[in-house]
């Protein structure tokens, strides 16, 4: 639940920051790789729209290895104003100019957003930066059976 209620917060303050950005026949586009979230990204985007008469697209593709559509899609007219990214290719947006420090970012309340967001979960350079609010917190590890551990 305090996971979407962050993926909403964020989404909104993001979608405030960026309005009139995107394309044609939206005013700005969201890339989300992460389909486990695309319906609860569906509802808080349909109610933004509804609440402030933005028209918003969202792509979602059922898989977390997009980084080659995600290419494509910032390298053509109608880049999405928000993305999904993962700490392998932060170099690789930087150094394109893509990604903001939100520590940097205009409004106050999406800076007090990205500086409660701990050190270790930031998506950084390694520089100090914060470039991204995590909306997903995995963890794997091991599983021990102790039948097979005492045998």
């Amino acid at each position: 639940m305090k996971r979407k209620f962050l993926l909403g917060a964020t989404l909104l303050l993001c979608m405030g920051l960026l309005t009139g950005c995107g394309g044609k026949d939206y005013d700005f586009y969201i890339f989300n790789v992460k389909s486990e979230n695309a319906d609860a990204l569906e509802k808080v985007c349909k109610a933004y729209g509804d609440e402030t008469g933005q028209k918003i697209k969202v792509f979602s593709i059922g898989t977390t290895d997009g980084i080659d559509l995600l290419r494509a899609d910032m390298n053509s007219y109608n880049k999405p104003a928000i993305y999904s990214v993962n700490a392998e290719t932060v170099p690789e947006w930087e150094e394109g100019g893509f990604l903001k420090d939100l520590r940097e970012a205009s409004t106050p309340e999406m800076r007090e957003l990205a500086e409660s967001i701990p050190q270790g979960m930031r998506l950084s350079s390694g520089n100090g930066t914060n470039y991204g609010i995590p909306y997903n917190v995995e963890g794997y590890g091991y599983i021990i059976d102790t039948k097979m551990v005492d045998a």
